[in-house]
């Protein structure tokens, strides 16, 4: 699965920091753990953060539209997107994961307005004005993430979604009755997906940052395996990622780590200064 996990970074973030302290005898701490930012666009191409601000990225994977594994089968209330924990879970538990919809949501989304208010993602607007014409020009340039077709039948085919045209019959029974008795997804939620043309976009789980890495000190010092300062090592902001928990970043609000940033390059500054 670990091949599904992409860095939704600026793209610059690339651990050149642990690297280089963990060369001059930094202790490896915590290593392991993620924190997942949820669904995203799998492209094996392009690099993820490039579709970070897409309307394509936000539509697929915000709007609580239907989400099928790589039968064709649906495993999730789309509404699980709420929480990116949640969501990139339950994206992990499948083999492939693609988000489906119909030309009647897209019009709905770039003329009328959004499903579902927009959390996790870069973007956050009214309507997604420019879902179109973005899908338009993916598609002439054949992007792999993303297939269109005229019908069920043959999306399924060009994906090889088996079951998918099984899936989104009942999927429309529930969005008839006005109750998702399957999954529990809210009504206002229940979006159809019966009106050509047809798309699915392939996701993957968006990794926000890797928490562990190197293990500071109250003055921000580097420590080795032993817990001792390693002479003259100092780390600042997630680079000193063992400090990202807690009281330091709150995922309900969004660049709470630069504060973290300013006070920890601060608290080293000064700790140099008092030192020499």
């Amino acid at each position: 699965m670990s091949d599904r996990l992409m860095t939704v970074s600026d793209g610059k973030s690339t651990g050149d920091g642990m690297q280089l302290a963990w060369k001059v005898g930094a202790q490896h701490y915590q290593m392991g753990a993620i924190q997942y930012g949820g669904g995203a666009i799998y492209d094996k191409i392009q690099p993820p953060f490039v579709h970070m601000a897409s309307q394509i990225a936000a539509a697929a994977t915000q709007e609580a539209i239907l989400w099928v594994n790589e039968r064709g089968e649906r495993f999730v209330n789309e509404d699980v997107n709420d929480n990116m924990c949640h969501a990139g879970n339950a994206i992990l538990t499948q083999s492939k994961v693609f988000s489906i919809f119909d030309q009647a949501a897209v019009d709905h989304l770039v003329n009328v307005g959004l499903y579902k208010e927009v959390g996790n993602s870069p973007i956050s607007p009214d309507k997604f004005d420019g879902l179109q014409s973005e899908l338009d020009q993916d598609l002439k340039q054949h992007a792999k993430y993303l297939v269109k077709a005229d019908t069920i039948e043959e999306l399924a085919a060009k994906v090889n979604l088996p079951k998918l045209g099984e899936t989104i019959a009942q999927y429309q029974k529930l969005v008839a009755a006005g109750s998702d008795t399957d999954f529990g997804k809210q009504t206002k939620y229940l979006t159809g997906v019966s009106t050509g043309s047809f798309y699915a976009v392939e996701l993957g789980v968006g990794m926000a940052c890797a928490l562990g890495g190197l293990r500071v000190d109250g003055h921000n010092e580097v420590l080795n395996n032993y817990g001792y300062p390693v002479p003259g090592l100092y780390a600042a902001g997630n680079d000193a990622a063992g400090m990202l928990v807690g009281d330091t970043y709150a995922v309900t609000l969004p660049g709470s780590t630069a504060g973290y940033a300013a006070f920890s390059g601060r608290n080293a500054v000064l700790h140099v200064v008092g030192e020499h």
